[in-house]
C-alpha cells in the first residue's frame, strides 16, 4: 500500500473535521445568539404593541371626532330648524291678522251695505210716495182746470 497523499488525508481527515468545527461554530454562535434574537423578538413586539396602541388611539380619536361632527351638524340642523319655525310662525301671525282685518272688513261693508240697502228701501218709499203725491196733485191740477174752464 502507498501512503496517503496530502489530498487524500486532505479529503478524508482535514475537511471533515473543519466541517465539524464550523457546524460547532454555528452551533455556539446559535446559542451565543439567543439573546440577541430575544431582545430583537422583544423590540419588535414593543413595536407592534405600540402600532396598536397609536391605532387604538387614532381609532378613538376618529370616533370621537365623528360623533362631535355629527353632534355639531345635528345641532346646526335643529338651530337652522328653529329659525324656520320661528319664520313660519310670524307667517303665520301675520295671515292669521291679515284674515282677521279682511273679516272685519268684509263685517263692516256687510253692515254698511245693509244701511245703505235700508237707505235705498226708504229712499225708494219715499220717491213713490212723492211720485204718487205728484200724480195726485197733476190730477187735482186738471180738475182744477177743468173746473175753472167750465
Amino acid at each position: 500500500m502507498t501512503e496517503p497523499t496530502f489530498l487524500e488525508i486532505f479529503q478524508s481527515f482535514i475537511l471533515p473535521a473543519a466541517g465539524a468545527v464550523g457546524g460547532l461554530a454555528a452551533l455556539i454562535m446559535f446559542l451565543l445568539s439567543k439573546s440577541q434574537r430575544k431582545a430583537a423578538i422583544e423590540k419588535t413586539k414593543a413595536e407592534t404593541d405600540k402600532a396598536i396602541a397609536e391605532k387604538e388611539h387614532t381609532l378613538k380619536t376618529t370616533e370621537a371626532t365623528l360623533l362631535k361632527m355629527t353632534t355639531e351638524a345635528a345641532a346646526s340642523a335643529i338651530e337652522g330648524q328653529k329659525v324656520l319655525i320661528d319664520d313660519l310662525q310670524e307667517r303665520l301671525k301675520t295671515v292669521t291678522q291679515e284674515i282677521s282685518d279682511l273679516k272685519c272688513q268684509r263685517e263692516e261693508s256687510g253692515e254698511k251695505l245693509r244701511k245703505l240697502d235700508v237707505k235705498v228701501n226708504r229712499l225708494e218709499k219715499e220717491l213713490d210716495i212723492r211720485e204718487a203725491n205728484i200724480v195726485a196733485l197733476e190730477e187735482k191740477l186738471q180738475r182744477y182746470e177743468a173746473e175753472n174752464q167750465e
